[in-house]
């Protein structure tokens, strides 16, 4: 059976609202996890409508029977023998910008395909679910990492005149280039057009094409983890 799990939720009327969307698609396992709000109240019962039985079940995990964690990189990993971590909107928010949003909203579909697929064949195995973490990786890894990159490089040596050099650069990034910025679609090609560390980045390249490129994803998710 598959369990929805709330850390620390605290809106009483967006659990509600989640049990009423449970309840529409046959689930039923509700977990609080150190819960911040009454998830009984009227407001959540208003919100539930006909997902009220949702509520009445929930379990409520306090204290240390759950490992809570606030991540700054994707968790590690993702998926477990029937676990699959959706909606991990800080752990996801790309490097630069922080929107974590358009991340797990594109993500949730990749979800439900496997979750759909689970059920076809049965098999909720970890094998099974780590076509979802691949499937990040594939999208949004390197342009992560690529993000990683240009805030430790940002926030670790730049000077106030490399800043303004960085941001002169920045504002003379064509309109597509701009927007791929602001979608956190990062690129060395990108980078070395913003930044002026040249030197570094060429050892940056080069360290990427040895292990990046040629790495498996706990791999890739180890080196992205370095330089947060």
């Amino acid at each position: 059976m598959i369990s929805i799990i709330l850390v620390e939720p605290k809106n009483s009327g967006n659990v509600g609202a989640i049990a009423r969307t449970m309840a529409n698609f046959g689930f039923s396992k509700l977990i609080l996890v150190n819960p911040k709000c009454n998830h009984l109240s009227q407001t959540a019962r208003n919100r539930a409508k006909w997902g009220n039985s949702v509520l009445k079940k929930a379990k409520i995990v306090k204290g240390s029977a759950f490992s809570v964690q606030y991540p700054v990189t994707p968790l590690q990993p993702m998926v477990q023998r029937r676990l699959l971590t959706i909606g991990d909107a800080a752990g996801q928010a790309t490097p630069i910008m922080a929107e974590g949003i358009r991340p797990i909203l594109e993500m949730s579909v990749y979800a439900g395909d496997i979750i759909r697929e689970c059920f076809m064949q049965n098999n909720f195995s970890k094998k099974m679910l780590e076509y979802y973490e691949k499937k990040w990786w594939d999208i949004f890894g390197k342009d992560d990492f690529w993000g990683s990159v240009l805030r430790h490089l940002a926030i670790k040596y730049f000077n106030n005149q490399q800043w303004d050099k960085a941001l002169k650069n920045l504002d003379k990034l064509g309109t597509k280039a701009k927007i791929e910025f602001v979608k956190s679609n990062f690129s060395f090609s990108m980078i070395s057009k913003i930044a002026s560390y040249k030197d570094f980045l060429r050892i940056t390249k080069e360290f990427i094409n040895v292990k990046w490129n040629r790495s498996y994803v706990p791999t890739r998710r180890k080196i992205v983890s370095d330089f947060v």
